[in-house]
């Protein structure tokens, strides 16, 4: 779906590879507001390591490549995005609303109830759809299935 981060006046935005582009696991995208960037900026506890620091990634460091650059995922985000754009990404889009729609009336046909007020798109995101828990509904501690050794 059309990400309008600045315009819905978020502070951060991101999502995976997998998520965002149906593309394989290994690249995080990201963008932060100036309201954020300069929280993160003006931190006073130090976060130590790189994994959640978001100010070492803020500008390229020229010469270092930090970790391993996972080639393949970026190749394969790279070919997703052709795709994308040779079909037109209002296309896209108009498939993932096509099968939201389809997933929520479903659910509904089912019995079940939606958390949005509507089964149509607006206000709902075509790629998250949340079904609240029935009322009543026992849940067991065992799953249904028999588990395997490795996991008793």
């Amino acid at each position: 779906m059309k990400i309008e981060a600045d315009k819905w006046k978020a502070d951060c935005c991101f999502s995976g590879s997998h998520k965002c582009l149906s593309s394989p696991v290994g690249l995080a995208f990201i963008t932060v507001s100036d309201r954020t960037q300069n929280v993160i900026e003006k931190r006073r506890t130090p976060i130590l390591g790189t994994y959640n620091h978001l100010l070492p990634w803020k500008d390229p460091i020229l010469g270092e490549c930090g970790p391993p650059l996972p080639i393949t995922t970026i190749h394969a985000v790279r070919a997703r995005l052709d795709y994308i754009f040779a079909h037109g990404p209002e296309k896209i889009f108009k498939r993932h609303e096509i099968a939201a729609e389809a997933m929520r009336f479903g659910i509904l046909e089912m019995g079940l109830e939606l958390l949005s007020e509507s089964p149509k798109a607006p206000p709902c995101s075509n790629v998250v759809t949340v079904v609240k828990f029935p009322v009543g509904l026992q849940v067991s501690s065992r799953p249904p299935y028999p588990l395997s050794p490795l996991h008793t």
